[in-house]
């Protein structure tokens, strides 16, 4: 990422064993939120690269999800996805196809499947082992 730019927000595409990826839906407004890197214990973890915004950059992480903490947060439900859901859900223009194309990428990397699109599968809040 060019030096001059301000990191405004730092995200993961965080893959569990079958493909999908992890999800945080707002309970209050239904927003839909990648989780930070630190969502959950991980392996594989790379750069995947930066989206721009009008004043700074958003990072983004690529990793292999091997557990998740119980949920911190009560205002989030976590679920797991597709990665195609997760772009359908966020409202990134253009700039997602791209992000898109380079997730796929790193799923492979990372020797992952690619998932069966069924519907988003609500996670407990208790923590989670894979």
């Amino acid at each position: 990422m060019p030096a001059r730019l301000r990191v405004g927000d730092h995200r993961g595409w965080l893959f569990a064993p079958d493909g999908r990826v992890l999800l945080l839906i707002a309970r209050a407004t239904g927003a839909a939120h990648l989780p930070p890197p630190a969502a959950g214990t991980t392996a594989g973890a790379a750069p995947l690269g930066h989206r721009l915004t009008g004043d700074g950059a958003h990072l983004r992480t690529a990793a292999r999800l091997t557990a998740l903490a119980p949920l911190a947060d009560p205002a989030y439900a976590r679920l797991l996805a597709t990665a195609e859901q997760v772009r359908e859900l966020s409202d990134w223009g253009p700039a997602g196809e791209r992000e898109l194309a380079a997730v796929h990428a790193a799923r492979t990397r990372l020797s992952l499947p690619a998932p069966a699109r069924t519907p988003p599968t609500e996670l407990p809040d208790e923590a989670v082992r894979w």
